[in-house]
Formats: C-alpha cells, structure tokens, sequence
C-alpha cells in the first residue's frame, strides 16, 4: 500500500502525501491515509516502528479482510487517534490497543465486507484519557461493558449495530462528560432509561431497533437537554409519532429513519423553535404536515421522504428570509398545487417533490430565480412545465447541477438549458420531446443524460459525441434513427442503454470507446449484420443486451471468453447461427444465458458446466441437435432451462447416484424436440424447489451489477406457453414453477412423483405415443 508520491530516495517528511513530521527531530507523527481508496491484503508491521506517531487514520481503504497484527499497536505510545473505520479488516481487535494511555479517539465502525468479530477488549475502557470510543456497525463483534473508572473523560460512546449485551455496570452513570450515546434497542432493560437519564453532559442520543414496539419511550420526553435524537431501523408497531417530543426544546437535529410510526406528526413540533433539521423517512408517517414546521425560525432542512403524507403544501411565511436550504417531500401523496413561496426561497439549495401527486404549471423562470439552487426534482407529478420566452435571462448565474424533470409534460427541449454551464445531471424521461436531440447537449460536462421515453427522431450530431464526464447515457424508447450514438468519454462509461428505437446501424470500433462499460442495452432496434469484433474490447462489461435485431452469422467466439467477466448474455431473437463457441473458462460468472429464437446449430458446449453461477439458460427455438444434456444437473444455481423447439432428442435419463441434479430448477420447458422414453420418477424426485411451497413468496428473480460507484438491478424475462399463448413474464417470481414436456414421444404415463412438486403451478405434458396418451394438466 502506497500514493504515487512515495518513492523511494525522498524525504517522506516534505514530499510524501498523507505523512506529518515534527519539525525538531524529522520523526513522522502523523500517517493520514483515510479516503484514499487503497488496497492491500495486510498492514506492514513496519508501521509499528513508528513510535512517535500522534495520528494512525486508514479509513476507507480496502485491507481485504486481512488481520490486524496481535501484537504491535502497543508499541506506539505517543498515539492520540486511531482511526480503522471501513478498512475491511476483519476477525479481532487487537488487546495491544488497551496500553495506549494518550489514546483520545477510537473509530473502528466498518460498512464494508468485513467486520470485526470476537470480545471487545474490555480493558479499552479503562483508558482514562479516551473521549470518543466508536464501534458501530460491526454485527459480529461482543460488545459488553464492565466498570468505567472514576475521572474518565469519554464524551462518545456508540455502539449501534454490534453484538451489544445490556448488562448495564452500575458505574454507567459516571460517565460524567458522555455526551453522545448510541445503542441497540434489542433485548433492552428497564434499567437502561433511569442509567441514560442520569447521565449529566448527554445531548445526543441515537437508538436503532429492531423491537421497540413494547418499549416506553416517554422517558425520553425528559431529557431537556437532548440537542441531537435519532432512531433508526425500528419496529414502533403502529405507535403513533409521541407528542412529548415538543418537550424537547434544545433540540436542534431530529431523525427518524425506517420506522414504523403511524398518525400525523404532532402539532407539539412547533415548539421546537431552535430545530435546524428535520429527517422523516420511510416511516409510514401520515395526515398533513403541520403548518408550524414551516414557520420554524432557523429550520434549514426539511426532509420527509417516503411517507403517507396527505393533503396540499401551505405557504411558507416570509420565503425571502427563511432560512431553509433543502425541502425534500418526495414519495407520499400530497396533492394540490405547490405554493409559489418555493419559488422564491432565497436560500434554497435542493427542492425534491417527486413522487406525490402535486399539481401546477410552472415556468422554468421561477426556478432559474433560485440562485443558490443546486438540485432539482419535481418528476413524477401532475406538473406541466413550461418556457417562455425570456427564461434564459438569469440562467447564466445559476448553480444548478442536477435537474429531474421526468413526467413533467415537456412537448420540447428546454432552450434555456443551453446557458447552464453548472448542471451535471440531465433527467427529462417520460415526457412528449419531439424531433432532434439538440448538439449543444453533448457539449455540456454532463455526467448522467436520461432522455428516455420521448418522441426524439434524430440527432444533431454525428454519432461520435464528446462527452468528457459522461457516466450514464439512457436514449431507450424513442424513435431515433441512423447509428448508435458513441460518446466519447474519460471516464469510466458505467451505463449505455439505447434499447427501444430505430437504430440501424453501429460503428465497428463501437466497444473500443467504451472498454470500462458495465451495462450495454442495444435491444430492440434495426441492427444488422455481424456483431462486431470490438464487443470482445469490453473488458468490465457484466451485462450485454443485444436482442431483438438483425445480427447474423456466428457468435463471436472471443465473447464468450468475456464469460469470467459477464453476467447476462442476452442475444435473442436475432439471425445468429453456427454453433455455440467452446471456450468458456472456468471461474466462468455467467448468471443468465438467453439465446433464444436464433439459428443456432450443433450440441451444447460442455464448456457450460464451468457457469456455477448460472441462473438462467433459454435457448429455445433454435437448431441444437444433441441428447439431453443432464450434466447440466450439476450447476447448483440453474432456475430455468428453456430447450423448446429444438432438435433435441433421447430420454431425459442420465442422471448419477448421489447428486442432487437440477435441485434448483423453477421452470424447465423441454417442449417441442424428439426426446422420447419413458419419465423415470427419480429424475423429478431431483427437483428439490419445486417441493417446496413455502419460500421465495414476494421475491424476484433478479441480479445485481458491481459498481465502485454504483449497481444496477436486472430482471430476467421468460415466455411460457399455456394454451398455446406466449405468456412473457417480466418480472419472474421465484415462486413460480412451471414445467412443459409437451409435443415430444414419451411413452408410459406419468410418474406419480411428480405429485410431491407441491409448488408446480403449472404441468404440461400432452403427446400421442405409440403406447400411451399423456393428458395435459395445469394447476396453480
């Protein structure tokens, strides 16, 4: 682990990044590494021989799981901070940590892979000089507090989301100068709020669930001297938000996140008169919101998000002077318009309303009004956003970044965007935009461009655009024609999705320009001839959707070498043929391989078997001519084989002693082939989920992309055939079992042991045999 500037013959003192030395005697005092987004797979004792060290930060950086050394931290006893918070170190923490006398701070929380495990050491606590101890986040570690010495100084104490034991020392109530307590609320004693309210200096206290449903909270209402209260996670069932909380008058932050309150807000916020922010969210909070909260005289932020808040928005009194800077009210249901007084907040930094079902028409002037705007989402309304003539008079001043006007009724592009030199995120989707993308868009420093779901037809500009800072582009269902756009851009192009058009035509050097994109959707466009060369230049690639076109000729072998790097493969419905290349490798990532409806010939490459992650594999309504391929039995993950209408043929025997073969399976559709013989009852005694009638209710089959600065979720698509109708599921819920033998020779009849797949929603297994009739059944 090292930054560029540390080479080797200079002087760490003057020129190393991160390092501070004392000016007397050249010894480093200071090694601050935090955020710099290093990786390693150990900490170098070597750390250790810097003895005079006053301040160890390594948060933020990735040790891989690594341990921390057993011995070596008491060595530096000069040490005043220490900081190892989301480093993914994992396993224990070091007892040499308790001989550091000066130690001031400990922040060891973790929300990376790796947590802390094992005990605690206790004897950190009887660091005297210790002011600030936290270990949040870290589920696996056992946190137990024993006796606190008279004449500590610990002024934070959090211990959210570990291990925590609630056998409360006596001495709890000596911690005099604690100001900042957090804490789990499982397995909470009645002694807990008698010790809390003893405690002199407290002004914060934060408590996350998950069971508060039978706990009183009132005792809370009397710790007056409370400035900061927070509760996460927790379970009020259906308690209603307490009106003590206007007892709480110093308070200037409250925060209630994923709880389950019910009821308005009390009117008793109103007394909250030194309250600067207010963080409602996901909390089932409903009725009105109380007409004081906007009269709050230093209310800055008022954020309450993803509630069941009701009725229309009141004036704000005196909007010039206030002093709120961010309003965020999206995801409930308020109606009506939005006062104009939001439009002339002189302070307002963000404004997020989306998501409710407010209604106004607004014109883009009374937005570029707002000077210190910064960010901007009104999407998903009953807005009708217009521009006038003359809008464009202030936008030249504007500090606007990211603009959401989704669903706003826009008939066309905003000119005044074209002087908005600051915005770095375009959201205009489902709208009526017609005609041409103007050029002047991609001149912009834009980072993220969702024009989704317009009436677009062309674009300005060639199809080679520079866009330097672009990260995600989204032009799907439209009706643009020519090529496919390639924005050229330094950084790393995370998503491109042009799926949903006229598209015709793809430069050939396409994926040499975006060699680090995650996620390619083409699907659903004009696409014609070979698919190019370049695909195989994508070397992050983990999603590809290229269905839906005219492709032909073979699947580029050099793509499925991708296949260590990829997880969904999808090329169906396209003019492929050939056959399916060989050379997957093994460590093969692959989750979902759809091929269906191509040209496709020959036998299944056995080279599949190296896909453990394989989900899905549909590659129906081609030519594949081969057995049945039971090896594919052995992939522990494979919820659907799609094989219909193929030349495939034989019996669907094969299957090994002492294997759980096809022990995932949810839907396996052999329809419309050659198999022939008898079902033998062993091969459905395999289907293991099908048995069960009792998991995955509500869930979706669906995959999660690895981003370093974001993931994306994608969701599978099948087509079953009931009553001889395609029926396209979408979303497929991994509750759903189907099975479809028909249209093959089978004799005999079927196998009793099919009525233990008690989770089968649907059975199709009609034919004319030489010996028998199979009927067809289906039940859900």
């Amino acid at each position: 682990m090292g930054l560029p500037s540390w080479q080797a013959g200079t002087d760490c003192c003057h020129h190393w990044e991160g390092i501070t030395c004392d000016v007397a005697f050249g010894r480093v005092i200071s090694l601050y590494l935090g955020e710099f987004d290093l990786t390693s797979g150990r900490l170098d004792p070597a750390l250790f021989n810097l003895t005079s060290l006053k301040n160890l930060s390594l948060a933020f950086n990735n040790f891989s799981g690594a341990l921390l050394p057993a011995s070596g931290f008491e060595q530096l006893m000069d040490i005043i901070h220490l900081n190892l918070s989301s480093t993914n170190f994992g396993f224990q923490i070091p007892i040499g940590i308790a001989c550091l006398k000066n130690l001031v701070t400990i922040e060891l929380s973790d929300i990376s892979d790796s947590q802390f495990q094992g005990q605690f050491p206790i004897k950190i606590y009887q660091l005297k000089s210790l002011r600030k101890l936290d270990l949040s986040d870290n589920p696996m570690l056992s946190v137990r507090l024993t006796h606190f010495p008279t004449g500590n100084n610990l002024e934070t104490l959090n211990l959210i989301g570990t291990n925590f034991s609630y056998d409360m020392p006596s001495s709890f109530d000596k911690l005099e100068h604690l100001k900042k307590l957090g804490l789990n609320t499982m397995d909470i004693d009645d002694k807990l709020p008698a010790l809390i309210s003893k405690l002199p200096s407290l002004d914060d206290l934060q408590l996350m669930g998950p069971d508060m449903k039978n706990l009183i909270l009132s005792w809370i209402g009397n710790l007056i001297r409370l400035a900061h209260l927070e509760f996460w996670n927790s379970d009020f069932s259906e308690q209603r938000m307490p009106s003590w909380i206007g007892n709480l008058t110093k308070l200037t932050f409250f925060s209630i996140y994923h709880c389950n309150f019910s009821g308005p807000i009390p009117s008793t916020i109103g007394n909250l008169i030194q309250l600067e922010k207010l963080m409602i969210s996901s909390s089932n909070i409903g009725g009105k919101i109380p007409k004081s909260l906007f009269a709050l005289p230093v209310l800055q932020e008022l954020l309450l998000i993803d509630n069941q808040l009701v009725g229309s928005l009141e004036d704000i009194p005196a909007p010039l002077s206030s002093p709120l800077c961010e309003i965020d009210l999206s995801n409930n249901k308020l109606t009506g318009p939005i006062p104009k007084s939001f439009f002339q907040l002189a302070n307002l930094r963000r404004l997020g309303l989306e998501s409710n079902k407010l209604r106004r028409t607004i014109e883009l002037g009374s937005i570029w009004r707002l000077r210190n705007l910064t960010y901007l989402n009104l999407g998903n309304n009953m807005i009708s956003v217009i521009e006038k003539e003359g809008d464009t008079i202030f936008s030249h001043s504007l500090k606007i970044q990211y603009i959401y006007l989704t669903s706003c009724n826009l008939e066309r592009f905003p000119a005044s965007l074209k002087f908005l030199d600051t915005i770095r995120g375009l959201f205009l989707s489902n709208n009526q935009i017609e005609g041409a993308i103007p050029s002047w868009v991609w001149e912009k420093h834009l980072m993220y461009l969702d024009l989704s779901h317009n009436k677009f037809t062309s674009l300005e500009k060639s199809p080679i655009v520079q866009m330097k800072y672009l990260f995600h582009l989204d032009l799907s269902f439209n009706r643009l024609q020519g090529s496919i756009p390639v924005p050229l851009t330094s950084s790393d192009l995370v998503v491109l999705d042009c799926s949903n058009n006229n598209f015709s035509s793809i430069e050939t050097n396409f994926g040499t320009y975006h060699r680090n994109a995650i996620y390619i959707n083409l699907s659903k466009n004009k696409l014609s001839r070979h698919i190019p060369l370049s695909f195989c230049s994508l070397n992050n690639l983990q999603i590809m959707d290229l269905s839906y076109n005219y492709f032909s000729g073979p699947i580029p072998s050099c793509l499925m070498k991708k296949a260590d790097l990829m997880s969904i493969l999808r090329l169906r419905e396209n003019k492929l043929h050939g056959v399916l290349p060989e050379n997957i490798r093994e460590g093969c990532k692959l989750q979902t391989i759809d091929l269906n409806q191509n040209q496709i010939q020959g036998a299944l490459p056995r080279s599949l078997a190296n896909c453990q992650d394989l989900e899905v594999l549909d590659v129906g309504n081609n030519q594949i001519g081969d057995s049945f391929p039971s090896w594919l039995g052995t992939l522990p993950k494979l919820r659907i084989l799609v094989l219909r209408s193929n030349q495939l043929n034989g019996t669907i025997r094969g299957l090994h002693d002492g294997y759980q073969h096809f022990a995932s399976l949810q839907i396996v559709d052999l329809a419309s082939n050659h198999f022939s013989g008898d079902l033998h009852p062993e091969w459905f005694e395999n289907l293991r989920a099908m048995m069960d009638n009792s998991n995955d209710v509500g869930k979706i089959l669906e995959h999660q992309t690895n981003s370093t600065w974001r993931s994306f979720v994608y969701q599978d698509t099948v087509i079953v055939i009931f009553k001889d109708a395609a029926l396209s599921i979408t979303k497929i819920p991994t509750a759903f079992k189907v099975i479809d033998f028909s249209n093959n020779s089978f004799d005999g009849s079927i196998p009793g042991t099919i009525g233990r797949l008690v989770s089968l929603h649907g059975l199709t297994c009609h034919t004319i045999t030489s010996q028998d009739k199979f009927h067809h059944n289906f039940t859900t």
